[in-house]
């Protein structure tokens, strides 16, 4: 199955289809994709996936938005939560139970940037039956190609990194499941939350340069960590 960009403003009629194919063979093989807008409807979308008395493994660090969603919305709806170490392979199989069904991982995370095996975590959960849900903002698709390594959908926030300017909100999501992405497929439409035009011009324009900006990135952050590790103080 190609690439499908499901965020309609009709029923059967897509005004995003650039912007989800380029976003999704930027991603290197989804075989689903979509744009939501904002970002917290692209989280939104997953958690609503589960069912009340399922378990949700989080990163100890986790973004405080993503934190929040799960413990004041979804806790109100009856999912419960654990936050752990996910650096500890030993702690995220200790805190599994027979309810987990998902594993929410940020690799790098927000705001400590603690960085996580995805492959390995990816094994974790699928041993369980839980699926692996990846937050791949910080490190883009430029750097970083979750599905690749194991993780059931990768989700971005397009606001940041991709989008480059500061001046369009969005969220990304992807997976190589075809049975999520069926169910997922009709959310945009179900809700009315797709991405506008001028929004996914002004991502796509952003994506252009993409590679450029998160090269120059890496080479000030690596002269900066030089400098600083072999500073006196």
């Amino acid at each position: 199955m190609g690439v499908r960009d499901s965020v309609t403003t009709r029923a059967g009629q897509s005004h995003e289809g650039g912007a989800g194919i380029v976003f999704g063979r930027a991603g290197r093989g989804p075989s689903s994709a979509w744009r939501f807008r904002p970002v917290s409807r692209a989280r939104t979308r997953w958690l609503r996936s589960l069912s009340p008395g399922d378990h949700v493994i989080l990163g100890d660090d986790a973004y405080g938005g993503t934190y929040r969603l799960l413990t004041r919305i979804f806790g109100n709806w009856g999912l419960t939560i654990s936050t752990v170490d996910l650096e500890d392979l030993d702690a995220v199989r200790s805190a599994i139970r027979e309810s987990s069904k998902m594993i929410w991982l940020e690799t790098p995370s927000n705001p400590l940037l603690k960085v996580v095996s995805i492959s390995a975590l990816s094994e974790v959960a699928h041993e369980h039956g839980a699926m692996l849900v990846v937050d791949n903002t910080f490190a883009t698709p430029y750097l970083q190609r979750p599905l690749t390594l194991g993780a059931d959908v990768v989700v971005h926030s397009t606001t940041k990194y991709v989008g480059g300017h500061s001046d369009v909100l969005g969220g990304f999501v992807a997976t190589n499941n075809d049975v999520f992405g069926r169910d997922v497929a009709i959310s945009p439409v179900r809700d009315r939350r797709g991405t506008g035009s001028l929004d996914c011009y002004l991502l796509l324009r952003g994506l252009k340069t993409l590679g450029v900006r998160m090269d120059r990135h890496c080479s000030n952050a690596s002269a900066i960590a030089t400098f600083l590790s072999s500073h006196a103080r």
